[in-house]
């Protein structure tokens, strides 16, 4: 899955694109399947959130902008073989 939206996703906030976002951090591992999935942007997800923002060097503020949703749509398969490759 991969974000579209444009504007910064915060706490508190409802849009289609937060379960996309959800999906994204479900994959790397930072959401649970016992977690409740939805378009409103919790405080689980928050926390997820910046627990990934900090995985990847980027400011932990709990919020989509645009260098979050860089790293969030970069290709889980890319980052294996960049892995990979600094191996």
């Amino acid at each position: 899955p991969r974000l579209t939206i444009s504007k910064t996703l915060r706490l508190g906030d409802k849009d289609p694109e937060v379960e996309t976002l959800r999906q994204i951090l479900f994959l790397y591992g930072y959401l649970s399947k016992d977690q409740e999935f939805g378009e409103k942007f919790d405080s689980d997800l928050a926390k997820a959130l910046q627990e990934f923002q900090k995985r990847f060097s980027l400011e932990p503020d709990g919020s989509v902008g645009t260098k979050t949703r860089e790293v969030l749509n970069y290709p889980i398969q890319e980052q294996i073989k960049r892995i990979i490759v600094n191996m």
